[in-house]
C-alpha cells in the first residue's frame, strides 16, 4: 500500500467536498473533485511503471453559483447539472468568470434538474444509470427519472438536513441519513417509507435477578446535528446484500457512548446485524470497492489436514466469517482524520490509514479495480492510496463460472479439431451474464445463466432462490415427441420458414446446454 498526498491546488486551496472516480476502463483514468470555490474539476491520474502515481489537471466545469457538495460519474445551489464530454475542440469559455487555466478537455451541461429548494448535499445514480435520488439542506429526497428527465416522488419525512443517500444495486430500496439522527429506507416502487430506523434496545445487565423489572434499554442510534460535519454518506455493497450506515453511536452504560458504523442485512433493514465500533472520531462517509474478492482462510484451517467432510460446507462455512457469503466484500470508512479498511469477514479493520490530513475527510472513492482509493479533505488536499495487485485479496470467480470457462475452452479445442473435417455438427451456446439483476460488475464477477434460445431472460436473485429448478421436460426433447417434431419440421418446410432438417435437430438439442438455475446466496444473520 502507498499513500500519497500530491501538493497541488486542488481547488485554490479552498474545501474540497466531494470526489468521485469514473467507471471506465479506457486509457484515460479520471477523476471529478468538487468544493466551495463553485467548481467542479476534471483530473487526470497516471501511473508510471515504478508504481509512481501524478494528477494532471484536465478541466474547469463552471456553471454553479454555490459551492459544489457533491459530484458523481454515472455508471453508464439547488440544481444537479449533467455534464459530458465535447467532441469540439472549441473552448465554450466560461459564463460567469474568464479562464484561469487552459482546458485539456471541453465538457458541456447537457441537463439540469430542478426539484429542491436550497443545498443539495449528496446525489447515487441507480447501477443502471435510468434513476438517481438526491438529498437535500430543505429536509426532503426527491427520486429522478434520468430517461424523461423528471421528478418520480418527493420524500419529505425527515426533519433535518438529508446529508446522506444511497441507492439499492437491486433496484428496490434507497436509503436517506439525516441529520435528525434516523436512517430511512424508502421502496422504489411504492415510493414509501418502509422502516424508520432511529432507536435500538440493548437488554439491561446490571441486575442477574430474573424477577427484576429491568427493562431493555432504548437510546438513539446515531449522532445528532451537533456532529461537526456536512455529510453522512452511506452505501450499500456492490451486491446489494448489506447496507452500511455511519455516523452512528451507541450508549454501553451511563456516560458511555461510542462511535460505530452500522451494518444492515438486506433481509432485515429495520435493524443492524453488525456495528463497527469507532471510539476515538464518528465516522462520516463510506465507499464500497467494486471488486469481489474470495474468502481469507486463517491460519487454523490453512494447518489443519483436508478433511473429507468439508468437501459437503459452503464456501463460508470452511472459515470464520460474519456474513453467510461465498466471497469477501472490502468497504472503506472515513473518519474526522483518518481511513479504516474493513471486510466483511471480520469486525475489526484490516488496514488503517492515518495522519494524511490537517482538517476533516469529507469523501471516498474506488477505482473500477479496486486499485486506487481516493480521499478528499476540507483542508483543500486530496490522498491517493495504491494498493498493489492482490494486496487486497484474490479476485473472485464463482465456480458455475470457472466451469463454464473450462467448457468453453474445451469447446473451443474441439472446434478447431473439427476444422479439418468437411461436416461440423452445430452448437449454439447463448450465455447471459447477470450480477444482481442483470448488472455486470466491474470486477468480472459475474454470474452465468446457460440458457437455450427459447429461453426468457434472468430472473432477478431472490425470484431465482425461491423457485425450483427447472424440470428437464420443459427443456429436453423427450422420445414421445419425435413425432411431433417431425411434423413441425414438415409445416417449417411448406411455410419456407425453417430449413433445419430432423436430425439436425436432434443433434442441436442434445448439444446445447440446458437452462440452469444459479443459486444465490442470501444474508443471514449469525445465531446468537
Amino acid at each position: 500500500m502507498k499513500v500519497v498526498t500530491p501538493e497541488i491546488s486542488w481547488h485554490e486551496k479552498d474545501p474540497v467536498y466531494s470526489i468521485d472516480y469514473q467507471p471506465c476502463t479506457g486509457p484515460v483514468l479520471r477523476i471529478a473533485t468538487g468544493g466551495v470555490d463553485k467548481y467542479v474539476r476534471i483530473w487526470q491520474v497516471k501511473v508510471s511503471k515504478d508504481g509512481k502515481t501524478t494528477v494532471d489537471f484536465l478541466s474547469n466545469l463552471k456553471r454553479h453559483s454555490k459551492a459544489v457538495n457533491v459530484c458523481r460519474f454515472s455508471p453508464d445551489d439547488a440544481v444537479i447539472l449533467f455534464w459530458k464530454l465535447s467532441e469540439s475542440s472549441a473552448n465554450p469559455g466560461n459564463l460567469f468568470e474568464d479562464e484561469e487555466m487552459e482546458n485539456k478537455e471541453n465538457w458541456v451541461v447537457s441537463k439540469a434538474l430542478r426539484g429542491h429548494l436550497e443545498d443539495i448535499y449528496d446525489v447515487c445514480w441507480s447501477s443502471d444509470g435510468k434513476r438517481m435520488v438526491s438529498g437535500s439542506v430543505d429536509n426532503s429526497a426527491i427520486l429522478w427519472d434520468l430517461v424523461k428527465d423528471q421528478k418520480l416522488a418527493l420524500f419529505n419525512e425527515h426533519k433535518s438536513f438529508v446529508q446522506g443517500v444511497a441507492y439499492d444495486p437491486l433496484h428496490e430500496y434507497f436509503a436517506t441519513l439525516s441529520a435528525d439522527r434516523s436512517c430511512r429506507i424508502f421502496s422504489t416502487n411504492g415510493k414509501n417509507c418502509m422502516y424508520n430506523v432511529c432507536k435500538m434496545s440493548l437488554p439491561s445487565s446490571s441486575s442477574p435477578d430474573k424477577n427484576s423489572d429491568s427493562k431493555p434499554k432504548s437510546f438513539r442510534m446515531f449522532h445528532d446535528d451537533t456532529m461537526r460535519s456536512f455529510f453522512r454518506r452511506l452505501s450499500f455493497t456492490v451486491d446489494g446484500e448489506i447496507l452500511i450506515a455511519p455516523a452512528g453511536c451507541m450508549e454501553l452504560g451511563e456516560n458511555k457512548v461510542i462511535n460505530s458504523t452500522y451494518l444492515f442485512s438486506r433481509h432485515s433493514l429495520n435493524k443492524p446485524a453488525v456495528y463497527l465500533p469507532s471510539p476515538s472520531k464518528f465516522t462520516i462517509c463510506v465507499r464500497c470497492c467494486p471488486c469481489y474478492f474470495k474468502l481469507r482462510k486463517s491460519s487454523e484451517t490453512e494447518n489443519k489436514p483436508e478433511d473429507s467432510s468439508n468437501n459437503n460446507k459452503k464456501e463460508w462455512e470452511k472459515t470464520s466469517t460474519l456474513f453467510a457469503l461465498p466471497y469477501r466484500l472490502v468497504f472503506a470508512v472515513g473518519t474526522e482524520d483518518s481511513v479504516l479498511l474493513y471486510d466483511t469477514q471480520q469486525q475489526s479493520p484490516f488496514a488503517y490509514v492515518g495522519n494524511i490530513h490537517y482538517h476533516q475527510i469529507s469523501d471516498l472513492a474506488w477505482s473500477h479495480d479496486s486499485r486506487f482509493l481516493f480521499v478528499s479533505s476540507t483542508d483543500g488536499y486530496c490522498t491517493i492510496i495504491t494498493f498493489d495487485e492482490g494486496e487486497l485479496g484474490e479476485i473472485y470467480v464463482p465456480e458455475k463460472e470457472v466451469n463454464r470457462m473450462e467448457s468453453s475452452d474445451s469447446t473451443t479445442e474441439k472446434s478447431k479439431n473439427a476444422d479439418n473435417s468437411e461436416v461440423s455438427s452445430p452448437i449454439i451456446s447463448t450465455t447471459v451474464e447477470s450480477s444482481n439483476d442483470g448488472e455486470s460488475s466491474s470486477s468480472g464477477l459475474n454470474l452465468v445463466l446457460e440458457v437455450t434460445n427459447d429461453s426468457t431472460s434472468p430472473n432477478r436473485p431472490s425470484d431465482i432462490t425461491s423457485q425450483n429448478v427447472c424440470s428437464g421436460k420443459d427443456n429436453v426433447t423427450s422420445t414421445d415427441d419425435k413425432d411431433t417434431d417431425k411434423n413441425n419440421t414438415k409445416d417449417c418446410e411448406s411455410d419456407k420458414k425453417c430449413d433445419v432438417s430432423t436430425s439436425s435437430k436432434k443433434e442441436l438439442t442434445s448439444d446445447t446446454p440446458q437452462p440452469r438455475r444459479i443459486s444465490f446466496i442470501t444474508l443471514s444473520n449469525n445465531p446468537s
